[in-house]
Order: structure tokens, then C-alpha cells, then sequence
């Protein structure tokens, strides 16, 4: 059986953050899987911290992370509204950080984000979830 062949197996669940648009899998914008779609996260022109950087990295897997660029919006993808995530240096997902709390108050509105870049991201570290490779696009 040829490689591209066989069936992969992927246990495990992969994160619901990823980062698309990079020159590596570490690299690039940040997308978040809600309600069922890929959305790209529109800071309102608002900074993120470094602990905030840090548990968006933590969510894919990654040890930590920082700032890397904005990215020009595109018209292709759903936007997902998060200017203060509010991390907690302890925080190992956006999920657990108070901006992230009451998903059903999250801001989904294309012109929220008109005019404004998509936040990307640069993480180190290995990443650590079964699957990764398949994850990234």
C-alpha cells in the first residue's frame, strides 16, 4: 500500500485554535472553531498582552507565544469580535480566560471588523496534541 494510501488515525481531539496563513505551522493567523465555522480574530485594533498571546499559543498545544502581525482582513473568512481576552498567567486555553467566558456575549458582526487586521501569532514549543501535522493549513 502506497503512503497516501493508507488510513491515518488521529486519536484524540484537536484544539479548537489554529493558525492559518503562516510561514509555519507556529506562525500566522489566528483562527478560532466557533459555531461550527473557522473565524479569525478581530481585536478591535486593541493590543493583546503577552499573557494573553501566551494562552492563545497554550490552546494549540504550544508552550507559549507572542505577537507576530496583523493580517489584512479577508472577505473570506467569519470574523470573531475579542479585544480583551483578560488572560490569567495561569490560563492553558482562552477558554479559561474571562473575555472567553460568556461565549453567548462574543460580538460575531462583519462590520465590527471592517477597516481592521486579523491578529496573528508566532509560538514556540513543540506542539503537543496527536494530529497536529493534519490540523494546520
Amino acid at each position: 500500500m502506497l503512503p497516501f494510501q493508507q488510513q491515518l488515525n488521529y486519536d484524540g481531539t484537536f484544539p479548537e485554535f489554529r493558525l492559518i496563513d503562516g510561514p509555519t505551522v507556529r506562525q500566522g493567523r489566528l483562527q478560532i472553531k466557533f459555531r461550527d465555522r473557522w473565524r479569525a480574530v478581530c481585536t478591535q485594533l486593541t493590543n493583546w498582552t503577552s499573557v494573553d498571546t501566551g494562552a492563545a499559543c497554550r490552546s494549540m498545544g504550544y508552550s507559549d507565544g507572542g505577537f507576530w502581525k496583523w493580517y489584512l482582513r479577508n472577505n473570506d473568512t467569519y470574523p470573531f469580535v475579542m479585544p480583551k481576552p483578560d488572560c490569567l498567567p495561569t490560563a492553558k486555553n482562552l477558554w479559561e480566560c474571562p473575555g472567553f467566558s460568556r461565549p453567548d456575549q462574543i460580538p460575531l458582526s462583519e462590520n465590527l471588523c471592517q477597516g481592521e487586521d486579523d491578529l496573528g501569532l508566532y509560538c514556540w514549543g513543540p506542539p503537543t496534541f496527536t494530529g497536529w501535522p493534519k490540523h494546520w493549513k
